[in-house]
């Protein structure tokens, strides 16, 4: 039979979530959950063996039939980390396709201090373990971007901390996570404004 959710309550780890919606056999589902507050670490953890950290507010709508379910998460988190990349603030949609394995980033907008970005991309949690994701960023103070990076960055003694400026560009990071995130590879094109390092123009 069909089923009508309304006013129900999910408790997490973390906090709650307040589900609304519809099971029906001729749509499937279409349920909506809400909470103002839940931690992604906390309730989340390690998703397929990729580590996820974030705490904010949280809407998931979940939508379809049979195994061709579809699951929507509109973020706006803080301190958020995927894969060991420190985005800072998130906000946006983030899809989950059950049928395909997949999770679809698209135009997710994040600030991590003076940098602003948008990410898109793709992580198959299926056999192939690919990430492919790209970013675009605005105008940032070089080290705010740097600190976006900390992780991948963090044995590359020539990155110039301390760097005042612009940059601006894109950057791609592509690679299986299942071989562990430091094999991800990073491609970035970046062009700069007003760049002074250590007292010398750039």
């Amino acid at each position: 039979g069909d089923l009508t959710v309304t006013g129900g309550k999910i408790a997490l780890a973390s906090g709650f979530i307040d589900v609304n919606g519809t099971v029906t056999e001729k749509e499937g589902f279409n349920l909506k959950g809400v909470s103002s507050m839940v931690n992604l670490g906390t309730e989340a953890g390690n998703i397929s063996g990729i580590p996820v950290e974030g705490e904010g507010a949280l809407t998931i709508l979940v939508h379809g039939k049979g195994d061709d379910v579809i699951l929507d998460f509109d973020v706006n988190q803080q301190k958020a980390k995927f894969v060991q990349f420190d985005f800072g603030k998130l906000e946006g949609r983030i899809t989950y396709d059950d049928k395909k394995s997949l999770i679809l980033i698209s135009n997710v907008n994040g600030k991590q201090d003076g940098a602003a970005y948008s990410v898109n991309g793709t992580v198959d949690l299926g056999p192939s373990d690919n990430i492919s994701l790209e970013a675009s960023f605005s105008e940032s103070p070089p080290d705010d971007l740097f600190r976006i990076f900390t992780h991948q960055l963090r044995n590359i003694s020539w990155i110039p901390r301390g760097m005042t400026g612009a940059i601006s560009g894109r950057a791609k990071v592509g690679g299986k996570y299942t071989d562990g995130v430091n094999t991800l590879e990073i491609a970035a094109q970046v062009s700069g404004r007003s760049l002074s390092y250590k007292g010398e123009v750039v």
